[in-house]
Order: C-alpha cells, then structure tokens, then sequence
C-alpha cells in the first residue's frame, strides 16, 4: 500500500465516522455567516431561555434608519438591520438623531441592553 492509498483509506473512514455521527445528531455542520446572521436577528429579542443562551454575541453594530419621540420624550429607534428598540429610561439624548448614525447595542451583566448613538452618552433599551 503506498502513502497516497494510506491517506486517501484514513480519509475514507474518516468522512465515514462524520456521516455517521451527524446522522446521530452527535455533530452539526453549520453555515458561519447564515450563523452569525441569525445570532444577530435575535439579539435583545424575546425568545426562549435556550435560544438566548445560545446566543454569544455582546453587541450588534448598525445605522440609524429613525428616531421617534413619544409624548413622555423617550424614543423608538429603527435599525438599519430591522431591528427596532425602545428607550426603557428618562436619559436624554442630546443633540439632532440622524439618519445613517452609527448605533451599537450591548448586552448589560444583568441581561438588559445599552445603546450607542455615535458618540452620545448610552441609554438603556428594549428590543420590540
């Protein structure tokens, strides 16, 4: 048996044993970017405790699509990437919102969510 015949029968049984262990559901083979696109869909979502455990993710990065004001002052922001949130506190936002502003939302340590809006203090919001 030569070296190429060695290699090629290893790799064999060893795509043999990867077949075998994802049809046992042992393992899944997953898309990386069609992964970090749903982890993003769902950030700050309300979803089950297992979907959000699964999510890693600290922070989604956007732009401003809009900014809306209700009658007590507090905003309702849409996101370039869908996503719409709402102010959950009195903070004001200083300064016009624009279009196209660069918005970060990051996970709080005790499960709520801060936005950025460029470089304006962070106020704390919900996903709707």
């Amino acid at each position: 048996m030569t070296g190429t015949d060695a290699r090629l029968g290893c790799y064999e049984r060893q795509a043999t044993l990867l077949e075998e262990a994802e049809r046992r559901d042992e393992i899944a083979v997953v898309d990386r970017r069609a992964e970090q696109q749903r982890r993003q869909a769902v950030f700050g979502a309300k979803v089950s405790d297992e979907a959000r455990a699964a999510s890693t993710l600290a922070e989604v990065r956007s732009t401003l699509v809009s900014a809306t004001a209700d009658r007590a002052g507090l905003y309702v922001f849409a996101l370039a990437d869908g996503a719409r949130w709402a102010q959950v506190d009195d903070a004001p936002v200083p300064g016009r919102l624009r279009p196209g502003s660069a918005v970060v939302v990051r996970r709080t340590m005790l499960g709520g969510y801060k936005m950025t809006i460029d470089t304006r203090p962070a106020i704390k919001v919900r996903r709707l």
